[in-house]
């Protein structure tokens, strides 16, 4: 988790007053995302039962404003064609084995102290 949290913020994509803000609700977003591409075989898009947790928590964090950070527009560009991915993927109601098309690029960056 804490890895995943420092890369958010290393990338420009999480603020660090949010952090400082709101770690609970984002180390439960966190939890919930790593919990569902820990899984083996297949994640199903179509399953959106994990959504609402993600959904609750990130409005919380929206509603305070002291802690809004606007990403750099590379890493909004990136992040709107993952969204729009997963979306589509949703739509579809797609079964993709994202760890599997993944792991080979985390584990081959695993040594590495600039990322």
């Amino acid at each position: 988790r804490d890895a995943v949290r420092d890369a958010a913020v290393q990338a420009g994509f999480l603020g660090e007053a949010a952090v400082v803000g709101h770690r609970p609700q984002i180390d439960r977003m966190i939890d919930v995302i790593l919990a569902e591409m820990n899984q083996t075989g297949p994640f199903d898009f179509g399953d959106r039962s994990f959504v609402s947790v993600l959904r609750d928590e990130g409005a919380a964090i929206a509603r305070d404003r002291s802690t809004w950070h606007i990403p750099s527009a590379d890493m909004l560009f990136v992040q709107r064609k993952i969204s729009g991915t997963a979306l589509l993927a949703a739509r579809l109601k797609a079964r993709v084995d994202v760890r599997a098309m993944v792991e080979p690029y985390c584990e081959s960056n695993e040594s590495r102290t600039d990322l």
